[in-house]
């Protein structure tokens, strides 16, 4: 759900169509959110649009999704998502940490949201067959 208008340039969502229906998939250990991912190759045909302030894009939890490179060149895509999960289930460390945590301490970049804000250094890209 963008915080604010989020036109595919800024670096949206994007979904791959039917991915949900083989079930939950193996992750491997890949740059990103949680620090694992899914790789089904370069030539998939990612879905997105542009979002708005107040719209919201609802999946099932087992969609292959990944964000768009930002190539506005000036603008931030801020955005939340919300999970939901059982009380009784583990809760996988990796998912309460920030997007890339690990890459900006490794760099000794901050974590404060303010900070990232005005910070000359970008994330690393995903690439295109990259899938959190």
């Amino acid at each position: 759900m963008p915080l604010g208008d989020c036109p595919r340039s800024r670096g949206g969502l994007a979904i791959l169509p039917g991915s949900h229906r083989p079930g939950l998939q193996q992750h491997v250990p890949m740059r990103g959110t949680g620090g694992t991912g899914l790789f089904w190759g370069t030539d998939l045909e990612w879905h997105s649009g542009d979002m708005e302030i107040g719209d919201c894009l609802l999946f099932h939890s087992h969609t292959i999704h990944k964000a768009l490179p930002n190539v506005s060149g000036k603008y931030l895509r801020i955005s939340v998502d919300n999970r939901y999960q059982l009380e009784s289930d583990e809760v996988d460390p990796g998912s309460l940490k920030p997007h890339y945590a690990d890459w900006f301490a490794e760099r000794g970049q901050p974590l404060e949201i303010g900070q990232w804000l005005t910070s000359s250094q970008a994330a690393p890209p995903l690439s295109s067959g990259e899938a959190g």
